[in-house]
């Protein structure tokens, strides 16, 4: 549920980046102050959507993994077996010249 809340924000953030470009270009066009002051809550909007969906993926990568706490203690450091516990391990890319 918190990856879907993470892309509804996403998306609301993409609304309103779309609206921003859009809705004060007119007001400008169409000399309508109210217009043109909805890009300063456009703008509030996106940030605070960005906000709440790179929260979600942060929560996502490291906030659920509770129950891995004591894993290693109780089945050991090198236990066989499907171990979702870990972390993946990063290995360095090595280009071999031709």
């Amino acid at each position: 549920m918190i990856a879907e809340l993470g892309h509804f924000a996403l998306v609301l953030a993409l609304v309103a980046a779309a609206l921003q470009s859009i809705i004060p270009v007119w007001g400008v066009h169409s000399d309508n102050a109210a217009a043109m002051r909805f890009a300063d809550n456009a703008a509030q909007v996106q940030f605070l959507g960005i906000a709440a969906a790179f929260g979600a993926v942060w929560y996502l990568d490291f906030g659920v993994r509770p129950h891995c706490a004591g894993h290693h203690a109780r089945h050991g450091a090198g236990s066989a077996g499907n171990d979702r516990c870990r972390l993946p391990s990063l290995h360095p890319v090595h280009f071999q010249s031709v």
